[in-house]
C-alpha cells in the first residue's frame, strides 16, 4: 500500500469519526438536563469534542500526502455517513428530495461545480476573522508576558474558546462580553434557524457592521 493510499484511508476515517461526533452532539442536544452546566458538560458532549480532536489530528497527518484540492472531495463523504446514521440512529426520514439533494452535492464536489465567488464577501469575511483573531492573539501574548505561570493564559485560551463556541446561544448583551464570540458577531454569514429543531434552514449574507467593528478594534 502506497503512502498516498494510506493517507486517503486515514482521511476517510477522520471524516467518519467527525460524523459520529456530530451524531453524538445531536443526541445530546435532544435530551433534557437538570441544569445548563449538565447540558454542556456531559459524557456525550465531552466524547464528541474528544472525537473532533482525534479527527483533526488524523486530518493533519493525512494532509502530508493528500493534495489539498482533494480534501473537500473526501470530506463530502460525511454527507453520506451522517445521512445513513441519522436514518438508523435518529430515525430521520430518507425522502426522495433528500436523496436527490445528497446526490447533487456529491456530484458538485466531484465535478467541481460551485456558485460564483463574490470577492467582496470573501474580503469582508477575511478582514473580520483576521482582525478578531489578531486581537485575541495579542491579548494571549500579553497574558503570557505578564504571567510567571503559563498555565493562566492556557486556561484563559481554552475557556475562551469553549465560551466562543456556545456564545451565539447567549443573549446578545452577554454575547458581547465574550471576546471569542466576536468571530460569530462579525461573521458575514447569517443563519436562519428552525426553532423547534435548532436546524439551520437557510444561510444568507449580512454586511459587516462597520461602526461596531471599528469600535472593537
Amino acid at each position: 500500500m502506497s503512502k498516498f493510499t494510506a493517507a486517503v484511508i486515514v482521511m476517510l476515517v477522520s471524516v467518519f469519526i467527525s460524523a459520529v461526533s456530530q451524531i453524538l452532539l445531536k443526541k445530546a442536544a435532544n435530551r433534557r438536563y437538570s441544569s445548563w452546566i449538565r447540558e454542556y458538560l456531559n459524557l456525550r458532549v465531552i466524547a464528541a469534542y474528544g472525537m473532533f480532536f482525534v479527527s483533526t489530528i488524523l486530518t493533519m497527518l493525512a494532509l502530508k500526502y493528500v493534495p489539498l484540492s482533494m480534501q473537500p472531495i473526501l470530506e463530502s463523504t460525511s454527507y453520506i455517513y451522517i445521512s445513513v446514521m441519522g436514518y438508523f440512529l435518529l430515525k430521520e426520514r430518507f425522502s426522495r428530495k433528500k436523496i436527490l439533494g445528497l446526490g447533487l452535492i456529491l456530484l458538485g464536489k466531484v465535478m467541481g461545480f460551485t456558485e460564483r465567488i463574490r470577492p467582496d464577501m470573501f474580503a469582508e469575511h477575511f478582514i473580520a476573522m483576521t482582525a478578531v483573531g489578531a486581537v485575541i492573539l495579542s491579548i494571549q501574548h500579553v497574558l503570557s508576558l505578564i504571567s510567571d505561570n503559563q498555565i493562566l493564559p492556557l486556561i484563559v485560551g481554552i475557556a475562551g474558546g469553549f465560551l466562543g463556541l456556545f456564545s451565539m446561544f447567549f443573549p446578545a448583551a452577554v454575547n458581547r462580553l465574550v471576546l471569542w464570540g466576536y468571530f460569530g458577531i462579525f461573521s458575514v454569514a447569517g443563519v436562519d434557524w428552525q426553532r423547534t429543531t435548532d436546524e439551520a434552514i437557510y444561510l444568507y449574507y449580512q454586511p459587516l457592521p462597520a461602526v461596531p467593528f471599528i469600535g472593537f478594534l
